[in-house]
Order: structure tokens, then C-alpha cells, then sequence
């Protein structure tokens, strides 16, 4: 239902409105060799009930009681190669660009690029570095890229580097979970900025309110004291490696996952930006980064 909603409601914004999002979700739902990406689809979904978006891609599901899931009716075309990303940015010229996908497949030299999909849904992106897909963005001068995938701070590096004003990305690896509430909380706070030119300021309100909506979720834990059965409540989620000192995943949503606070690792988002020659990097202060 709420897939349903979201989808009505960014349809009838987008008839009225000229969309300014451009939305590539690249779920590898065929790939043996990569793990699919079932709530891709519900980043784009949740930014275009803020910002009217094209959306392409996501996923395709089996038909259940003989009746096509939403699904299925939305992600009929499921290309979302990198010659297809070209084709689309060139032709809708959107100001937002969001990436929803893996961002960590490993290319030469272990580069981490972005897990671009072709219409089987399996990764094809292994040809496509780091620099290709940061020239492109800017030469769609899009005005900011979201790349809400594992690992993507490189690339939002080269895309600072290239002439990309600002990028929204993850240092670390992030739980499906975090990273849609994150996308759905920012692009949400910037859909209240009214100005045809959005400010540094701006972008980092919706970066700080995209925190803000990961750290909201909460979780509920009822112990006995004294016989007294009482109801504590903590954030589910907290902004932290879900990787050890070794690149081992410490946080797979089991007991043994948790943190020693009792929340899960949400990973580590990083905003950044560009004026003229020098480059910021925020993450709760700005500052100056090479």
C-alpha cells in the first residue's frame, strides 16, 4: 500500500510538474554473483513523493495469483546501463541525479564503481570506471548527484573533482533500511528549498534531516525490574562502520550485529560540495578537503 501511494502521488506531481529528479535504480536481481536490491526501488519511490522524478529501472518480481505486482508494472523496461543513464541525462536534463544500487562492485585496481544493470538484471558495469560516470554527471550539470550505494565515496570524490557542485554519498557500507530513510528524509527537507538555485546551506539541512530520519526509527525492548515488566525505546539505528578493522561485516542485523549500545550500524554518509577552486566535505561541521 504504501509502494502503491508513493508511486500515485509522485505520478500525478510529475504530470503536473516538470520533473527535476532523475531516478536509476539498478537492482541485480538475475546476477548470481551480486545480492539483489528489493527496496531500490523504494528510495526512488520515497524522493519523487518529494521532488517529481523519472525512475528507471528497479525490479521485476513473478506474478502472484496471476495479477502483475506493482512492481512489475512500474520496472517493465529494466535497462539501466550506463549508455542508458547517458541517453536519459542528456534527454531530461534533470537538476538531481540519485543513484539507487550496489556502488562497491569491485573493478581493476579494486576501484569501487557503481553496479550499473542491463535489462536481465545483471551487472554489466565492470568496463565503466570511476571517471566516466563523474565526467558524465557533469556534463549533464546536474546540480547534485545522490550516489545512495556501499562505498560510494570515491566516486563522489571524482565527481567533486570533474565539476559535479555537490554529492551526497556513503563512506561506508549501508543497510538497505538506512539508506531509504536517509533518501527519503533529505530529498523530502530539499523539496522546501523554493529557489531555482539551492545554497550549500540548503543542501546541508537535508543532509542534517536525512540523519535525522535514519536515527528516528526506534526500537522497542521490555525487561523486568523488580518484578515490573518496562518499556524502553532506543534508536535503532546509529551512525557507525558496520565493518570491523579487518572489512568484516559486524553488523548483519542478528543479535550477534548489534552494537555494544543495542542499536545497529547505519554506515556513514558524507556530503560534498564545491565553490569555484575549493572543495568541502560535512558530515555534522564543514571543511576543507584536497
Amino acid at each position: 500500500d504504501l509502494l502503491a501511494e508513493q508511486l500515485a502521488y509522485s505520478t500525478l506531481k510529475s504530470a503536473a510538474v516538470d520533473p527535476k529528479l532523475l531516478c536509476f535504480v539498478c537492482n541485480p536481481d538475475n546476477d548470481p554473483d551480486a545480492p539483489s536490491l528489493k527496496q531500490a526501488l523504494n528510495d526512488a519511490l520515497a524522493a519523487s513523493q518529494a521532488i517529481p522524478a523519472y525512475i528507471f529501472g528497479g525490479t521485476q518480481y513473478a506474478k502472484v495469483g496471476g495479477k502483475r505486482t506493482l512492481q512489475e508494472a512500474q520496472t517493465a523496461d529494466r535497462d539501466c546501463s550506463f549508455a542508458r543513464l547517458d541517453k536519459e541525462l542528456s534527454e531530461k536534463k534533470p537538476w538531481y541525479f540519485l543513484f539507487s544500487g550496489h556502488a562497491d562492485v569491485t573493478g581493476p585496481c579494486r576501484e569501487k564503481r557503481l553496479g550499473f544493470t542491463n535489462s536481465e538484471g545483471q551487472i554489466t558495469s565492470t568496463e565503466v570506471d570511476n571517471d566516466q560516470v563523474a565526467e558524465l554527471l557533469a556534463r549533464s550539470e546536474v546540480r547534485l548527484a545522490v550516489l545512495n550505494g556501499c562505498e560510494s565515496l570515491d566516486l563522489a570524490k571524482t565527481c567533486i573533482r570533474k565539476g559535479v557542485p555537490v554529492v551526497v554519498c556513503w563512506e561506508t557500507v549501508v543497510p538497505d533500511e538506512a539508506a531509504y530513510l536517509f533518501v527519503r528524509g533529505f530529498f523530502r527537507r530539499l523539496a522546501e528549498s523554493k529557489e531555482a538555485v539551492v545554497s550549500k546551506e540548503d543542501f546541508e539541512r537535508a543532509f542534517d534531516v536525512g540523519k535525522e530520519a535514519v536515527v528516528s526509527k526506534k526500537s522497542v525492548h521490555l525487561t523486568v525490574v523488580s518484578g515490573e515488566v518496562e518499556t524502553r525505546t532506543k534508536p535503532y539505528f546509529e551512525f557507525a562502520d558496520p565493518k570491523d578493522e579487518d572489512g568484516n561485516i559486524i553488523c548483519d542485523f542478528g543479535v550477534q550485529g548489534m552494537l555494544e549500545s543495542g542499536s545497529y550500524a547505519a554506515g556513514k554518509p558524507v556530503l560534498l560540495a564545491a565553490e569555484g577552486e575549493r572543495r568541502w566535505e560535512y558530515r555534522g561541521d564543514w571543511r576543507a578537503v584536497d
